[in-house]
């Protein structure tokens, strides 16, 4: 008995230390985000995005973040009260994203990050947000994956349907 106790313990503390954690500081995560997302996020995405409160839990790590008219308003390593929206991040879905190997889409279609929304409008951006994420091609880059030709043609954006229609007629 102790010997499966013994195990149990050491198979427990192993994945206690494989755990994902953030280990930027605030200010250095904080300083990526100005110079890399900020910067290059369309002015329909902030709309879209609007006034949220968004609480991540990514691996062992918890963000709250704060958006006043789509531009962000607080950042902290504590989650906010009353968020509209919930981000589960497991551990292993962090550390794939983290090192490349996998995208973000993936990582939602495989359960990986899951969003849990609080009111319909704020299911209504998660949505609209995850649509115009899929189509602007960023996983692809990101895990530098390249587009197979068949694929070309599998949007159903509004480009692609009117190329489709002055070709074809």
């Amino acid at each position: 008995m102790k010997a499966l106790a013994f195990a149990l313990f050491a198979v427990l503390l192993l994945s206690v230390s494989y755990a994902y954690q953030i280990e930027q500081s605030r200010e250095e995560l904080l300083a990526k985000y100005y110079a890399y997302v900020d910067a290059k996020v369309p002015k329909t995405a902030r709309m879209i995005v609007g006034d949220e409160k968004v609480n991540a839990y990514i691996g062992q790590s918890v963000v709250g973040i704060e958006t006043r008219g789509g531009v962000l308003y607080s950042f902290e390593y504590a989650p906010l009260k009353n968020p509209n929206v919930v981000i589960f991040v497991t551990d292993d879905a962090a550390e794939r994203i983290e090192n490349r190997t996998m995208g973000i889409l993936d990582a939602m279609d495989n359960g990986g990050i899951k969003i849990k929304t609080y009111d319909w409008l704020s299911a209504f951006k998660v949505a609209a947000l995850k649509s115009a994420y899929e189509m602007s091609g960023i996983d692809r880059r990101l895990t530098n994956t390249s587009v197979k030709e068949d694929e070309i043609y599998n949007t159903n954006s509004l480009f692609m349907n009117r190329q489709r229609f002055l070709v074809w007629n």
